[in-house]
């Protein structure tokens, strides 16, 4: 059974109310794990003999934790396969090593004889190596052996706080399954636009939201709520600066599909230091996380994050409430209709959305974008000309991939202008190179500020790391 379609499946049971569907869809979820908890996390065929062997027994020490499965046929239990179609005993009455009959425990108590079908154990060993590197397995990890989750599970089912504790009725059943699925589902997703034209400031517009319906979201192929922190770095540098530069060269039309994506020179996650999640993770928590329905997000990176990284998102949260003079923001009455949203401090990140101002996010921006320049290795002269080609001299242009700059000072406004200038057509009507940077931005900037702001920002930045 797919991971995707174990928890439609148990959806579907509880939508339709039918608890015999409900008991086989949990089952077929909890048996193979218990299976690999007695196995000790255990996946080759041979060394998994003894428990291929014991199967009927461990099904009864299983129904005995969990008596509302006793009318379960325990053949239904072990999904992709497992239980062979062959028959060494058409009807027998006593056990069969390594069988599971054709009836549940119920049904054996009135009548002895049952078919007696084998377990494969090489199907039984791809089950349980599914588990193991599969969602589904480490779902029922993070819930039955962290110990924040089960003491979420014990708080919500009255469970014992120890793995797979026992489900005795119907209503804690229905309870464990909608946390199995409450701790399967993403609380948020990475999602990008899908259009995009000549006229926008960025051609890669992505953003996390919260859950929600829209075709062009997608879980983070990384989502893990135990790498949180290393999600907020990725969604970082798909929103930095010289990683839309790339896209600007690959998109030829107005449609930025997946396999546009899919190509995209994303950093990998073993790429950043305890440093880099120490400069990027508070910045970009306070570009993402300004909206309660975006606090999902927040709680998780929050869970992963260590006491060093909590210290400087604290003052990374200090900071943007003295520079913004708001007080801290109560939480709205909506909240309590979205359960994913937790209201609990002790179990998510104990304080509100940051401040929306205008001028600080496009400073903690380019503070983003100098940084992943940095990470990605470019030169200042490389970060000038994606900021601005006709910021270059002719000398400088002839050879991009030297460290050779003729420029001392690329923040002296006269001297910007006056490149700009001898790099300005003959006509005098535009540059030389209208389709190489951030036009669109450079021109509503001017509009806006007089100035190219997020390129004077940037550099800013980028000579502020470099001090150190």
């Amino acid at each position: 059974m797919q991971r995707t379609t174990a928890y439609r499946t148990l959806v579907h049971a509880l939508q339709s109310d039918d608890f015999y569907d409900l008991a086989q869809e949990l089952a077929a979820i909890l048996f193979p794990f218990y299976l690999l908890f007695e196995a000790k996390g255990e996946t080759d065929a041979e060394k998994l003999e003894p428990i291929r062997l014991r199967v009927f027994e461990l099904w009864r020490e299983f129904v005995d934790r969990h008596p509302f499965l006793r009318k379960v046929n325990p053949q239904l239990a072990l999904p992709l396969g497992v239980v062979s179609a062959e028959k060494p005993d058409s009807v027998s009455p006593d056990p069969v090593p390594g069988c599971l009959p054709s009836k549940s425990l119920d049904e054996l108590e009135k009548d002895k004889a049952a078919e007696w079908r084998p377990v494969r154990p090489d199907r039984l060993a791809e089950a349980l190596a599914e588990r193991k590197s599969g969602r589904l397995r480490r779902v029922l990890e993070v819930a039955a052996t962290k110990e924040e989750h089960v003491r979420y599970a014990s708080e919500r089912l009255g469970w014992r706080v120890e793995p797979l504790a026992g489900i005795q009725t119907k209503e804690q059943a229905r309870a464990a399954a909608w946390l199995l699925i409450e701790r399967a589902a993403p609380r948020w997703f990475l999602g990008f636009r899908n259009v995009t034209n000549p006229t926008n400031e960025r051609t890669a517009v992505f953003s996390v939201a919260p859950r929600t319906g829209c075709g062009k979201l997608d879980a983070d192929p990384t989502h893990d709520r135990t790498a949180a922190q290393r999600s907020c770095c990725l969604y970082g540098n798909l929103a930095s600066l010289p990683l839309d530069w790339v896209v600007r060269q690959k998109v030829a039309g107005v449609n930025m599909n997946f396999f546009y994506v899919e190509q995209l020179p994303v950093l990998p996650p073993e790429r950043y230091a305890p440093e880099d999640l120490l400069f990027l993770v508070p910045r970009v928590m306070e570009l993402v996380y300004t909206a309660w329905d975006v606090k999902p997000f927040a709680d998780d990176v929050w869970l992963d994050a260590d006491e060093p990284l909590r210290e400087a998102m604290r003052k990374q949260r200090r900071e943007n409430r003295e520079a913004n003079g708001a007080p801290e923001p109560d939480p709205p009455d909506w909240l309590s209709a979205y359960p994913e949203i937790e209201t609990d401090p002790q179990r998510g990140i104990p304080f509100g959305p940051f401040a929306w101002n205008a001028d600080r996010r496009a400073r903690l921006q380019a503070e983003v974008d100098a940084y992943f320049a940095r990470l990605y290795g470019l030169t200042r002269k490389q970060l000038r000309y994606i900021l601005d080609p006709a910021d270059l001299t002719e000398k400088e242009r002839e050879d991009l991939l030297s460290d050779f700059e003729e420029v001392q000072d690329p923040l002296d406004p006269a001297g910007y202008q006056a490149r700009v200038l001898q790099n300005t057509a003959q006509d005098g009507t535009d540059e030389k190179f209208p389709w190489e940077t951030f036009r669109v931005l450079k021109k509503n900037e001017i509009r806006e500020f007089g100035e190219y702001r997020t390129r004077r920002l940037v550099l800013e930045a980028w000579a502020r790391l470099r001090r150190g």
